[in-house]
């Protein structure tokens, strides 16, 4: 789906790509991950003949990630579809582009809720979907504690998961999990497969990998992606 190629970025290009994207083209953090959302978004929609009866839990980590969750949920509520937003325990206040998404969700009225405090196992139990934004492609060590059991409470709910960018506690560059990871039926990354795909074990966390784009131009994509070197 749009700028995306058939290439394979590891978590330092994908950095640089990113990088690239700000600097020389000069594309926004806050346009990029609007993109990412929304391509997302729209992937999610295509699965479903209709909107569901019982709402989306959007799960939403402390990076851009869960900015990208935020977005996405904006998206889902615009096509008709119940959605509820969950922040991670222990989540710094939102800053920068996922704060400057979470103000506008707050403005459009969707349902956020804290992780501390909120009905966990009835919000998970009752969800049609969970979409899975707690952590993407930069994580690089085990989740634990109280989000090491919400990833254990979503995979035990029998609900179908869609991961954004990957499953939650699965390292992308190796395909292997670096500790609980999340179990999902779809994944959705950005811009291209990561290298970890093709770990014939990394199915059974990915599900079936859509690719979306991001926003950027086809002109650049050459054998080794666009601009990598700089």
């Amino acid at each position: 789906m749009g700028d995306a190629r058939p290439l394979v970025l590891g978590r330092d290009q994908v950095r640089a790509v990113d990088g690239w994207a700000t600097k020389s083209l000069g594309i926004p953090g806050i346009l990029l991950m609007e993109n990412a959302g929304r391509g997302v978004a729209e992937v999610l929609v295509a699965l479903e003949s209709r909107p569901p009866n019982k709402s989306v839990l959007v799960v939403c980590g402390p990076g851009n990630n869960g900015g990208d969750g935020f977005v996405l949920a904006r998206h889902l509520s615009g096509h008709g579809w119940p959605v509820r937003v969950l922040l991670a325990e222990g989540a710094k206040p939102y800053g920068g582009d996922a704060g400057f998404h979470l103000e506008i969700l707050h403005k459009c009225q969707v349902a956020v809720l804290s992780m501390v405090g909120a009905h966990l196992d009835k919000e998970i139990a009752e969800a049609s979907w969970i979409v899975d934004a707690l952590f993407g492609t930069g994580l690089t060590r085990k989740i634990e504690g109280a989000l090491a059991k919400l990833v254990t409470k979503i995979n035990h709910s029998g609900n179908p998961v869609l991961a954004v960018d990957l499953p939650s506690g699965l390292d992308g560059d190796t395909g292997l999990p670096l500790g609980p990871t999340i179990r999902a039926l779809n994944t959705v990354t950005m811009v291209s497969k990561r290298p970890g795909f093709s770990h014939p074990d990394s199915a059974e966390y990915t599900g079936k990998v859509h690719v979306t784009g991001i926003g950027l131009p086809a002109w650049h994509w050459g054998p080794a992606g666009p601009a990598l070197s700089k």
